[in-house]
């Protein structure tokens, strides 16, 4: 028997592994492979465009269970050939016995309440972190002892032939044999039908990859999906779920929640989830927005579910780098917040710093996401935007359609070089160097990398996005 690994990025490269560690050989599609070849663990190794060829072999497809990378798109024509798609999800939770788990997910965000809640919890976090879920089971699982090839047989089975497969029960904390904070993205979820997490947690929603899912409804529907199918537990009443209250004017969300037999707890923001938890002001006051909100979702969802967490642990934390990270240099405060790859997040940056004067860098590639919501408080507070990359043209002439000061700067190179020598034009500065005698903290301008867009245009992800702008800072305001 063999498994089909469709893509072959960091999640599924894990699952081979695992699976050749239980000699399970695999056939994996990958477009970075021109030609047909065999590795060395004797996996077959072809290029997607090979599927349209064996769909003329063998018309009927290929029942084989089938391991899709959460990437790919689900209108790709290729996976008609797979009868038997699942997730990494859906894989690693039905072999691994004993899982207690809390998944986050959300439209920002996600990446700094999973580790929050792994500070507090002392706990492993993993999924779209970094860390595959096949990684995290081959640390806490010995693999010998565990049974693959009969699960795999047993699962390809039951998910063809019976839906109630779906039902199973989670264990409690008490008689977990692991416990993982996952970072779920909606790519995980859209492809996940058997996997639960005991407690969900889910960050605010605003649109985001809109033209992967087809649409804001179809994204917020998969952000919801854990919630239809704890209906399906064994114990519905043993999950738990954190959902943002403002999800209830849309139909497809109100439907779903108003529907589960979990528990579930509407929440409005952070000084909603304070008043619920009751902690002491310390600890509301330690992060700004939109950290706040963060930090109290994740303890909110913890004493919710009645799992007892180490709170103090949280006054060790501190806040990743690519998110609203500070640099102060010649009077100037810097903000690189590559990750803001969507509005929602950039207009939590810039409510964050309303009291600056902003020159804000925006642009990329916009996956489909409407600006709208950015236009009134960058036209309200006099924002001047540096717009970069391939809808930089877009953005550009949105911004002067709504009276908003804006130059077209394609790269982001470009867009540095012009707030230097508009800063000094503003400021009627010889030179940079001189800002440090016009400004203290609280009036020092900003210049914001906060670019409402995913990076990969022109860059391999929003971390290269990221360093190249603090390359910039040090190059070009010297």
């Amino acid at each position: 028997m063999y498994v089909n690994i469709l893509g072959y990025g960091v999640t599924n490269k894990a699952l081979v592994t695992l699976l050749n560690k239980q000699n399970i050989t695999c056939h994996i599609y990958d477009d970075k492979y021109k030609n047909d070849e065999i590795d060395l663990m004797g996996n077959i190794c072809q290029s997607f465009k090979k599927i349209a060829t064996l769909q003329e072999i063998n018309p009927h497809g290929d029942t084989n269970l089938a391991i899709i990378s959460p990437g790919i798109q689900p209108d790709s024509a290729f996976l008609s050939y797979f009868k038997n798609i699942i997730s990494e999800y859906d894989f690693i939770f039905h072999i691994a016995k004993g899982i207690y788990s809390i998944w986050v997910s959300g439209t920002n965000g996600k990446t700094t309440t999973t580790e929050m809640l792994s500070c507090m919890l002392n706990a492993k976090s993993g999924g779209n972190i970094g860390i595959p879920l096949a990684t995290l089971f081959m640390q806490d699982y010995m693999c010998d002892t565990i049974q693959t090839p009969i699960d795999i047989k047993h699962f390809q089975h039951h998910k063809r032939m019976s839906e109630n497969y779906k039902v199973y029960d989670v264990p409690s904390m008490q008689d977990c044999n692991a416990l993982w904070v996952l970072e779920t993205s909606s790519f995980s979820l859209h492809y996940t039908y058997y996997a639960l997490p005991n407690i969900y947690i889910l960050l605010p929603l605003s649109q985001d990859h809109i033209s992967w899912h087809g649409g804001f409804e179809a994204y917020i529907a998969d952000k919801l999906k854990p919630l239809q199918y704890m209906n399906y537990a064994a114990d519905s009443k043993k999950h738990y779920a954190l959902i943002p209250r403002e999800l209830m004017q849309y139909e497809v969300a109100k439907n779903i929640i108003t529907s589960t037999k979990a528990n579930v707890m509407l929440y409005t923001d952070s000084r909603d989830l304070y008043a619920y938890l009751q902690c002491e002001k310390k600890y509301f006051d330690y992060f700004k927005e939109p950290f706040k909100l963060d930090f109290m979702v994740a303890a909110s969802g913890m004493h919710f579910g009645n799992v007892a967490f180490d709170i103090d642990n949280i006054l060790e934390y501190k806040i990743g780098a690519y998110r609203m990270e500070e640099h102060k240099k010649h009077g100037l405060l810097f903000i690189n917040d590559s990750k803001a790859t969507n509005p929602h997040a950039v207009l939590s940056a810039l409510y964050t710093y309303r009291h600056h004067r902003i020159y804000l860098i925006l642009g990329g590639d916009s996956k489909g996401a409407k600006m709208d919501m950015l236009y009134p408080f960058l036209q309200e507070n006099k924002v001047k935007v540096f717009s970069i990359g391939r809808d930089g043209a877009m953005i550009a002439s949105e911004c002067r359609a709504n009276d908003i000061w804006v130059k077209k700067c394609f790269t982001l190179d470009n867009a540095m070089e012009s707030i230097y020598s508009v800063l000094c034009n503003d400021y009627t500065l010889d030179s940079i160097n001189d800002m440090d005698k016009h400004c203290d903290d609280s009036n020092r301008p900003i210049v914001m990398l906060s670019p409402a867009c995913a990076s990969l245009d022109q860059y391999s992800s929003y971390k290269e996005r990221g360093d190249k702008f603090n390359e910039l800072m040090e190059k070009i305001f010297e």
